[in-house]
């Protein structure tokens, strides 16, 4: 009257030994003799059934990855710019300590480290926020501990490395500073 009825489904599991795909026609031909209106929609195999279950995940992981990648990349693109602020910020104090007997090798070790130490900070207190907020990831890992010692060592030593690259232009910079030149300017 209007209403309609209701469909139910029913998933029918079949294990099997050897190419799945071959039991089609006899699950088909066993199905209709035992239930001849029960229609079939679909006959996949746990593998495909699986793989469409994983696809969701997949996606999101790769969108998740791939706009990571592109924070790291802005962060990085930024980290260059502060440091070649700091750079030209200092310009005075890398002549003066130049012309005191600093080479510009110590110079550019200088700004390395400093970077390394401020991205040092950085990734511990990256790691007690990672830490903090693992409650709210636990549901989302699989087979993998929240507070994995491997995965936040990992982590830290990527962004570590990523500082390391982004402050070298920067540092060599700052060991090109002509004490000379910079004291004719005073």
């Amino acid at each position: 009257h209007g209403l309609g009825r209701a469909r139910l489904s029913l998933d029918l599991i079949v294990r099997s030994e050897g190419n799945p795909s071959s039991l089609a026609a006899p699950i088909r031909e066993i199905v209709r003799r035992l239930a001849p209106l029960q229609p079939i929609t679909r006959i996949r195999t746990m593998r495909e059934v699986l793989r469409g279950q994983l696809a969701e995940r997949e996606f999101y992981l790769a969108v998740g990855s791939g706009l990571s990648g592109l924070a790291l990349a802005l962060v990085l693109v930024g980290i260059v710019g502060i440091l070649n602020v700091y750079v030209a910020a200092n310009r005075r104090e890398f002549g003066i300590r130049m012309a005191l007997g600093a080479n510009a090798r110590q110079i550019t070790k200088g700004v390395v480290r400093k970077t390394l130490t401020d991205g040092a900070a950085g990734c511990l207190a990256g790691i007690f926020m990672a830490i903090a907020l693992t409650q709210v990831l636990e549901g989302q890992l699989y087979e993998i501990s929240a507070y994995d010692p491997a995965s936040f060592a990992l982590a830290t030593l990527f962004v570590m490395g990523c500082l390391l690259l982004a402050s070298l232009a920067p540092a060599f910079r700052a060991g090109e500073v002509d004490p000379a030149a910079l004291l004719r300017l005073e």
